[in-house]
């Protein structure tokens, strides 16, 4: 790219005001999706519900959704603006797409969506004064920045440093879940749990696609697609035998979030009407609609027996499932019928892949449960608080006096553990997923939004010392690659089943991702360097 053209690009960006462009569009397409809701799912709780999400959704755009604050703080800004993408602007355009109204398999409508209007006003509320706080202790967060800088936590890795995080990655994947004997939700043995945990770094080279972000101007080459497609190749079968829509997932959404990423902090020009970008979209559409849906469902069929046969034979197995349609149709009929009364019931969209990112369910049947409870359960209480202590290393409990069992407490999810309250059945190692508002009701009352409130504050912060301004011209703003690498976590971040998860990741999530990156970045840097040499 010539001086004079990046010139012209930078005259554009600085004119082009993309945030701008998505809120207005997105409350656009929000008000004809509530007319359409309105007009044929008429009922008073769907009313409720529309009327609930287009208020939140208005709030967010007024509190967060601000170029002076995205600039400023954008990763939890990001944070905010998803969980309000997933409550309010996501159930009323996904499920249009499924011809349901908004409220569709919900026994508790008003509940969850005051629920999640309560909690934009405590998100907004809390960075609000995140922000505040901020401003008058900047000296504390710059001196974060400048030990990070230090660390070379800001400097853009090359290439083969990508590549070489990625496969480090990719390995990690296939021994924990093909290899290690400890294989299961959890790992077991503090090599495992140090493997375990490079997992996350599999994805990097995706963001060969996408380097301005992390500060580097190198351009993307035919050869640098290639090499992509068949590290996707690889990355789907490792993930197929792992049994994981995520797995494979994952890369392509931290892609397109860290795209948007570049579009809202004016680092790209968006160019999406071009011909390429229309086919592109076809396909991605055709893709996930069609194949992938069907192989994600096959997933879900054959997830059952994945810790009964080993990894070939569980890839064989989704490979038949997958071609055989009766039977994957069978299964969408089965989990789109109405449940018995009591049951656990997850279904809130059609397409598997969609249901990822937005499902008021998991609010509903959380909901449900604290209901049925009648209030406070000193139990429940109990294990609100017990559950996040077990990540925790042995020494450090036995210092604290911590006495539990983190075999048992990790065997199972918050969400098994409302169930299991209730007497439903078979309901402890299922690993369903819950939500703070119902766990939170049941745990601490109305009092798990101050605790949201105030466990939040840190989390922000903590956040965006991944992102550095500069007087770069042309690189105003650098992301940590780490960030990157973080982005679809960062996006699902306030999806958490207990507000006191993110205690959790104040106290030892944080450091063990820079951690990490920084044995990973240096002993990339090493490796790359003694084969330069050589």
């Amino acid at each position: 790219m010539t001086n004079q053209s990046r010139q012209l690009d930078a005259q554009k960006l600085k004119k082009f005001n993309f945030l701008a462009l998505f809120n207005r569009w997105t409350t656009i397409l929000l008000a004809v999706a509530a007319v359409f809701q309105m007009v044929f799912f008429p009922s008073v709780a769907n009313f409720f519900a529309v009327v609930t999400c287009m208020f939140g959704w208005w709030v967010t755009v007024r509190s967060i959704l601000l170029r002076s604050i995205v600039e400023r703080y954008p990763l939890s800004t990001l944070t905010v603006m998803s969980y309000s993408l997933r409550q309010f602007h996501f159930p009323m355009m996904f499920t249009l797409l499924d011809a349901h109204p908004v409220i569709y398999n919900l026994n508790t409508p008003y509940e969850v969506f005051t629920h999640s209007l309560i909690g934009i006003f405590v998100l907004s509320l809390a960075h609000l004064t995140y922000r505040f706080l901020l401003e008058r202790y900047t000296y504390f967060f710059n001196r974060i920045q400048r030990a990070m800088v230090w660390a070379r936590l800001f400097d853009s890795p090359s290439n083969q440093q990508v590549w070489l995080i990625g496969m480090g990655g990719l390995m990690a994947m296939f021994y924990v879940y093909f290899y290690s004997p400890s294989v299961g939700n959890e790992v077991s043995g503090a090599g495992n749990k140090f493997i375990q945990g490079l997992i996350p770094f599999t994805y990097a080279p995706f963001y060969i696609l996408l380097n301005h972000l992390h500060g580097s101007d190198r351009k993307v080459t035919k050869k640098n697609v290639i090499h992509l497609t068949l590290f996707t190749i690889a990355l789907f079968l490792v993930s197929l035998g792992r049994n994981s829509r995520g797995a494979f997932m994952f890369g392509f959404t931290a892609l397109g979030f860290g795209y948007f990423m570049g579009l809202l902090m004016g680092v790209y020009i968006p160019k999406f009407f071009t011909r390429r970008n229309i086919m592109i979209g076809f396909v991605v559409l055709w893709l996930l609609t069609g194949p992938l849906a069907d192989i994600a469902t096959a997933m879900v069929v054959v997830r059952k027996y994945r810790h009964d046969i080993d990894r070939l034979e569980l890839l064989k197995l989704t490979y038949e499932t997958f071609l055989d349609k009766e039977q994957l149709e069978e299964y969408e009929n089965m989990s789109a019928a109405p449940k018995p009364v009591g049951g656990w019931d997850e279904h809130y969209l059609d397409n598997i892949f969609l249901s990822r990112f937005c499902n008021m369910k998991m609010n509903d049947a959380s909901l449900e449960i604290a209901d049925k409870l009648g209030g406070i359960d000193p139990v429940v209480t109990q294990y609100a608080i017990e559950r996040p202590m077990a990540v925790f290393p042995d020494p450090i409990m036995k210092a604290l006096h911590i006495n539990i069992n983190k075999e048992v407490v990790n065997s199972y999810s918050s969400g098994d553990f409302l169930y299991d309250r209730v007497g439903g059945a078979n309901a402890l190692g299922g690993f369903r997923v819950g939500h703070f508002a119902g766990f939170g009701m049941a745990s601490f009352g109305w009092w798990y939004l101050l605790l949201l409130y105030i466990v939040i504050i840190p989390a922000f912060f903590l956040w965006d010392t991944f992102v550095i301004r500069t007087r770069n011209s042309q690189f105003k703003s650098i992301f940590s690659f780490i960030a990157l690498i973080s982005l679809t976590t960062i996006f699902l971040y306030i999806s958490f089943e207990n507000v006191l998860y993110v205690v959790v990741f104040v106290i030892r999530g944080w450091i063990q991702m820079v951690l990490l990156y920084l044995f990973f970045f240096h002993a990339s840097r090493l490796i790359t360097r003694i084969l330069k040499n050589s």
